[in-house]
């Protein structure tokens, strides 16, 4: 039994990717690769036009590569020495990136005449440990010191019986991800080919609407106050915080702004940008610029543990609304236990307690710096990624007997919970939906009776439109499933004179006639919980 996964495999096959490539085109230059669910890729920058017919030529140079069962020579460096070892290989674009490395040591890479670098461990051994692989396609994803970046994306599995199975399925899995969903009910699109910058679509905007004002309305019942705050990037915080988005750093110092409100509960929305991302294959799971919902509660040590459980059960229950499957992880800063202060002691304890009186179930792992403690619900997506939702920090961040800080998310990124939430679903859950029933009355003679529904639905608090539609009812039916609307009556001259509606809902897909009465009972077993 191999020791290896598919992740494995699947980072190893990218060296075997750019090894090929270069002995096929020495003169093309490296530009770095990485690993997906679904393979793996590599960057490369080509002094002449990329052609389709090249994949065959990089493909058999990877075979051949499989069966010479060549040796994987992992060595770490310090990233000056390795960017040294690459400007004399005249890899330009690798050395930069060596430049640009955070790590104190960075794995340098030789596969036969190939020299890169890695930021994660290689566990294959040799390239015959990779089995088989498939290059799929390639794509032009933007520029490299003016010159055109060009992605060859493949798969690998351990054999070709299993990648010729995982290409079979691979269609289907991709049509469970967000960008064809969303695409498909016209919400969002690339704004370009490398999918770092999206375009929200009118019906794509009102969902981002409805999304922000179904936890805002939750908010307002928990007393939070909202303001209107500069964000991050305009923002100058200290230089020595760690440079990420939203790190933990930079939200105890906007926490510092929000504390002139006088307010002990302040809530905002803020957006961030990634200046630093790079991979731009997750979509909508990871983006440059992102929509954050940020909560800040100021209370003192005794009101702690009360608030922390006031918040998990509230950013769960909103996350467990919307369908997710939560799995809870507690980090705390790595450090000797002589150096762990009694502050980030009372903060780990706050929220072990608060899980513990739950009943919630969590793992522990440890962060570098913040002196604090944080807990994060992770979501899977279609593919069985992990990612960061909703989350808590707690911290002192002032001298002992000031206020403790809890800072949260509901949501996290809000494009992020979108992405998840269709993924879940394959469609948009009832409570968030922009347009929850949609009456299309079938020619004029259902117009008023349409009308007097539309009236009842909506003194429920239900979101609701009419359609006055021809009488080609086959036809704007199959329309309007397709737009996955939660409930779809229909009406015709039969509904009116029974005072009934046919009735079609998404998430049982199959039509029936009911009464106006159990169409309203219906309608509010799909409300939200108290």
């Amino acid at each position: 039994m191999t020791p290896y996964n598919l992740t494995d495999l699947r980072k190893a096959a990218r060296f075997l990717l750019a090894s090929s490539v270069k002995s096929t085109f020495p003169d093309a230059q490296l530009a770095g690769g990485g690993s997906t669910p679904l393979g793996f890729y590599y960057d490369f920058v080509f002094p002449f036009e990329f052609q389709s017919s090249f994949l065959v030529l990089i493909e058999e140079g990877i075979s051949r590569l499989i069966k010479e069962k060549k040796e994987f020579d992992c060595r770490e460096m310090v990233p000056f020495s390795a960017k040294e070892l690459l400007l004399h290989r005249k890899e330009l674009y690798r050395a930069e990136d060596a430049t640009d490395s955070k790590n104190s040591l960075i794995t340098v890479v030789r596969l036969g005449t190939l020299i890169d670098i890695s930021e994660e461990e290689i566990l294959c051994q040799n390239t015959s440990d990779v089995g088989s692989v498939k290059l799929k396609s390639f794509e032009k994803v933007g520029k490299r010191q003016k010159k055109d970046v060009v992605r060859i994306w493949g798969a690998a599995d351990f054999d070709k019986q299993r990648l010729k199975q995982f290409l079979k399925e691979e269609e289907s899995l991709v049509k469970r991800c967000h960008p064809a969903i969303g695409q498909e009910l016209q919400l969002f699109s690339p704004v370009n080919t490398e999918g770092s910058l999206w375009l929200w679509h009118p019906r794509g905007e009102a969902l981002l609407q409805t999304s922000s004002s179904f936890l805002r309305q939750n908010l307002e019942k928990k007393n939070f106050s909202f303001v209107n705050m500069p964000s991050p990037d305009v923002l100058f915080f200290s230089e020595d915080r760690e440079e990420e988005p939203l790190s933990p750093e930079l939200l105890v110092e906007r926490a510092s702004l929000a504390s002139q409100f006088s307010k002990e509960k302040i809530s905002e929305v803020c957006q961030v940008w990634n200046k630093d991302l790079t991979d731009f294959s997750c979509g909508l799971l990871k983006t440059q610029i992102s929509t954050y919902d940020i909560q800040y509660i100021f209370c003192s040590e005794k009101q702690l543990f009360e608030e922390c459980i006031s918040s998990l059960l509230f950013i769960s229950k909103m996350l467990k609304i919307l369908g997710f499957e939560l799995k809870i992880v507690l980090s705390v800063r790595k450090v000797k236990p002589s150096a762990y202060t009694n502050d980030e002691r009372i903060c780990e304890e706050a929220l072990k307690k608060a899980l513990e009186s739950l009943g919630a179930e969590f793992t522990q792992q440890t962060h570098s710096s913040f002196k604090g403690a944080k807990l994060e619900l992770l979501v899977s997506d279609a593919l069985g990624r992990e990612w960061s939702t909703g989350f808590i920090q707690v911290s002192f961040p002032e001298t002992n007997g000031k206020p403790a800080l809890i800072v949260s998310s509901t949501f996290g990124s809000i494009e992020r919970m979108i992405a998840l939430m269709l993924e879940k679903s394959e469609g948009i859950p009832f409570l968030l939906a922009p347009e929850q029933v949609r009456i299309i009355a079938l020619g004029q003679s259902a117009t008023e009776y349409a009308y007097s529904i539309q009236n009842r639905i909506r003194l429920d608090g239900f979101r609701c439109i009419v359609e006055i539609a021809s009488s080609k009812e086959k036809e704007n039916l199959h329309k309007r499933l397709l737009e996955k609307i939660p409930f779809l009556i229909i009406l015709g001259d039969k509904e009116v004179s029974s005072s009934t509606v046919r009735l079609r809902v998404f998430s049982e897909a199959r039509e029936e006639t009911v009464s106006l009465d159990e169409l309203t009972l219906r309608l509010n077993r799909h409300k939200q919980p108290e």
